[in-house]
């Protein structure tokens, strides 16, 4: 129970990062295609 709590903690902390990058390189892309079709 305690190694689960701990790898899904682990987990959460390595996706979080992931995650925000993603979105991050996601909104500025789209900011880009905004920016070329105007």
């Amino acid at each position: 129970m305690v190694t689960n709590s701990a790898a899904c903690v682990f987990a959460s902390m390595l996706l979080s990062p992931v995650m925000a990058i993603v979105l991050g390189v996601r909104n500025l892309s789209r900011q880009c295609l905004i920016g070329l079709a105007h």
